[in-house]
Formats: structure tokens, sequence, C-alpha cells
């Protein structure tokens, strides 16, 4: 292995680190958020118990007040700016996770050393700097210091074809996950593809089309003379 082959490996396995630890740094994340609001401190004026740290559950009036709006409903929401908010970090990482396991790459971020710096760069920027406190402040440095710093560095001296991730093999579910790719794309080719009758033929040669109509005429014209000679022999025996 040159000294290329194995700086490479270690980008990638660096890559990989990344991606894993701001997975669980999305977690730290979230703990926060379940923090700021919780049952406890919901400033409600009836009788109610908590469910955990979130989840509020009335005595009173159960079926007339929103009381859940201020404390499970400000992290498990799908109200574009919350959602992207809270789950920005995680949703990212997992994205960048998957990326080293056979039959889930997306070449679109993965497909080169260039895209995946690029990749990286931006899922380091807006979903890993700014998340989970001093985690999220710690693997910002990391991911833009150290792993986008190698990949910038492969993009100049690794060949064009090379893969920037480590392409995990999981066997059984490596397996299914490329056979329902090739399903699909096997479909796709068989919608795309133009449909003909069985049953006409058509050769866009002038001078074959010409044989074959000359040759057609050709056995008519024999199949007539026979016909007429047949019946002048009847004619003659008659």
């Amino acid at each position: 292995m040159g000294c290329v082959s194995a700086f490479s490996q270690v980008a990638r396995i660096s890559y990989f680190i990344a991606a894993l630890s701001m997975i669980l740094g999305s977690f730290v994340h979230l703990n926060i958020k379940f923090q700021t609001d919780t049952c406890h401190n919901t400033p409600l004026n009836i009788s109610h118990s908590c469910i955990g740290r979130n989840l509020v559950w009335l005595h009173q009036y159960p079926l007339s007040i929103d009381s859940n709006q201020k404390t499970w409903r400000t992290v498990f929401t799908l109200e574009p700016e919350s959602l992207i908010e809270i789950w920005c970090p995680l949703f990212m990482s997992i994205l960048a996770f998957v990326q080293h396991f056979e039959g889930s790459k997306w070449d679109l971020i993965s497909g080169s050393w260039f895209r995946a710096f690029l990749f990286t760069l931006f899922w380091n920027l807006f979903g890993v700097f700014g998340y989970a406190a001093n985690w999220g402040v710690v693997m910002g440095f990391y991911g833009v210091c150290w792993v986008n710093l190698t990949y910038f560095v492969l993009i100049f001296i690794t060949p064009r074809n090379d893969v920037p991730v480590l392409q995990i093999d999981l066997g059984p579910i490596t397996g299914r996950v490329k056979s329902i790719k090739e399903r699909r794309f096997s479909r796709k080719s068989q919608t795309d593809r133009p449909q003909q009758n069985d049953n006409t033929t058509y050769n866009s040669d002038p001078n074959t089309n010409f044989n074959n109509n000359y040759d057609f005429n050709n056995n008519n014209n024999n199949a007539n003379i026979t016909t007429n000679n047949d019946n002048n022999t009847s004619n003659n025996i008659n």
C-alpha cells in the first residue's frame, strides 16, 4: 500500500468517526432541547401530572386544553423552522454515516473526493457547529480542520475513480439493498424502453423493402400463371 492509499484510508476512517461521533452529539442536542421546556415548568393553573419530563396528563378538563403545546410539541413538531432547528444534526449525521456502507452510498455527495469535501464542509458548518454545546464545537473543529483538510488534499493526488468512503459490507443487508436498487433500475429501463408491436416489423432499408415487394408480386404472378395453365389443361381435356 502506497503513501497515498494509506493517507486516503485514514481520511475515510476519520470521516466515519466524525459521523458516528456527531450522531451521539445529536442526542446531546435533543437532551438539551427536552430540558428547555419540561412538564414541571408548564404554567397550568389546573391539576395535572407529568409522564416523564415532557408529557402532561390533565386531571381536569382532559379534552379541552392543549396541554402539550409548550412541552412535547416543542421537540416533536413538523413546523419547518422547528423541525430543521431540532433535527438537522441527527438527520445530517445519519446521512453522512450511511455513506460508508456498501449499497447506501449516494453518489451526489460521495461520488468523488470533491463532492465529499463539499458535503462534509456544508455538514460541519450547518449541522455540527452550534449544536450539542461543547460537543458540537469540538467535533466541528475536528471536521473542518482535519477531515475537510485531508479531503481537500486528496482531491489533487488520488485517481478520479477513487471512492472517498469506506464501503463497509454488511452481508445480507447489503445484498438486500443492492437487489432493491437493481429491481428499481430494471423497472425504470423497461418503462423507458419504447414499446413495439410484435406483429409488425419495419425495415428502414428501402432496397430491402423493394426486394420484398418484388418477391411478393413475383410469387403472385407465378401463382396466377399456374392457375391459368391448369384451367387451359382442363378445357383441352373437355
